[in-house]
This record gives structure tokens, C-alpha cells and sequence, in this order.
């Protein structure tokens, strides 16, 4: 970029035309499981009430099986009246989860197993992590979906505080305006499925890196999330004479 800059050297992105939709009643919600089910792979992303999972509620989910298309599930905005009926959502993720044929692509997918296993949906089919496989491709900088995106896809998308604002002034996912809402979240699924295209390519012409991935960081990863979930105990008379 740098370089770019100084030799006043011009890039031109391609404008590309995303689909993106907002899931407004039961049956559409159906319909589109039953696509996930027929392609198999999809990207999946939550969108909640805060970033710590302990204390997080589900206020809906973006989910994305082609390119440059992406679908939102509204289950608990605040700003919308139609928002689709959470615990016939839930019954369908439930189901849909079960699925072992299935491969889930996310963005630090650990944050969303969390999320959900709050409300008793468990995760049986295949994971794959877009943030673990840059990390195995190159440990060094930073592995958020922004600068994933910058560097593999040449795009710069929405941050959350765009969105949600900042500071004092920054508010729930809930009460954002579900247009943005929308947005934000299908664009995240987009670029997730999208990276995992890219990554998963990288990763294909390095045996030896695709084995790190395979073999230890997905399935540590799983490890990882349960010991976050469950915690560790503390004894508090031990930390007292340790401070």
C-alpha cells in the first residue's frame, strides 16, 4: 500500500454485485436449510448482544453458500416486529447441526459454538476456520475477518463499530437498524465463505502446513472451546496467599 502510494500507482477493485437477504418468514428460513443441506458447505456467522459469550444473547445469524450471496435470520432485533420465531429457528439449527455430512465454515468459529451450545445446539458436522488457517499459513500479524479481507480479497468491509458505534455512545446489535444489521452480518458470511476458498487453496499446495491444520489446530480447537465454555475452577484462599 505504501509503496502503491509513493510511485502514485493507481488499483482498481472490481465493483462485484452482492446478494444479500433478509430471511422474513418460516418458510423462507426452510427453503434455505434445505440448500445448505443440498450444497454442504456453507459459511455460518452469529450476531449477538456482546462480544463475551457468557454473557451474549442470540439476536440473529448470517449463513452463505455461494459467492457474493448471503442470507440474515433476524430472531430477537429490537428495531423489527417480524422477527422470525426464535425457538422454531433454534429447532431447525438444532437439526441442522446434526448434520455429520456437513463441512461449517466460520470466522473464529470458537465464539459461535459457545453461542450456541446455550441454547442446547451442538455442533456434529465438520468444522473448518478461516482465522486458524491463516494462521497456519503465516503465524505473524493479525487474523480478523477485516484484514483477511484486505489481503486475500482486496476488500474492506464493515466494522462493527460502524454499525454499533463507539463508546459511550455505542449500542446492542439488537437496537441497530436491521438494514445495517443485515448487511453487516450477510457481508461477514460472504467474505468467510469466500476466504475459505482462497485459504483452503493455499493450504492445498503445502502438505505439510494443510497437515498442521487438519490434524492439531481444528481439532484442538474443539478442545479449546470446551475449556472456555466449562472454565476453570479457582481455589480463592491459594490466590490470596499467591497475591
Amino acid at each position: 500500500k505504501s509503496l502503491s502510494k509513493k510511485l502514485d500507482i493507481k488499483v482498481e477493485n472490481k465493483t462485484i454485485k452482492k446478494k444479500y437477504n433478509i430471511v422474513k418468514t418460516l418458510s423462507q428460513a426452510e427453503t434455505i436449510i434445505k440448500d445448505c443441506i443440498k450444497h454442504k458447505t456453507f459459511a455460518f456467522d452469529t450476531e449477538t448482544t456482546s462480544l463475551d459469550f457468557n454473557e451474549a444473547e442470540l439476536v440473529g445469524f448470517s449463513i452463505s453458500y455461494r459467492e457474493n450471496e448471503a442470507y440474515y435470520f433476524p430472531i430477537a432485533h429490537n428495531t423489527f416486529e417480524n422477527n422470525l420465531p426464535k425457538e422454531k429457528v433454534i429447532d431447525i439449527l438444532k437439526n441442522l447441526f446434526k448434520e455429520k455430512s456437513l463441512t461449517i465454515i466460520g470466522q473464529n468459529i470458537k465464539y459461535d459454538i459457545n453461542i450456541l451450545k446455550k441454547y442446547s445446539i451442538v455442533f456434529e458436522t465438520k468444522l473448518e476456520d478461516t482465522m486458524l488457517m491463516s494462521y497456519v499459513l503465516n503465524s505473524s500479524g493479525k487474523h480478523d475477518l477485516e484484514t483477511l479481507s484486505v489481503k486475500f480479497l482486496s476488500h474492506t468491509p464493515i466494522s462493527y463499530e460502524d454499525v454499533v458505534g463507539k463508546g459511550k455512545d455505542q449500542i446492542s446489535f439488537a437496537d441497530v437498524d436491521l438494514e445495517n444489521a443485515s448487511k453487516y452480518a450477510c457481508e461477514d458470511a460472504d467474505l468467510t465463505f469466500l476466504l475459505f476458498k482462497e485459504l483452503s487453496a493455499e493450504l492445498a499446495r503445502d502438505d505439510k502446513l494443510d497437515n498442521v491444520y487438519q490434524s492439531i489446530e481444528i481439532k484442538l480447537m474443539r478442545i479449546l472451546t470446551e475449556m472456555e465454555f466449562i472454565g476453570v475452577s479457582v481455589d480463592q484462599d491459594k490466590l490470596k496467599t499467591q497475591s
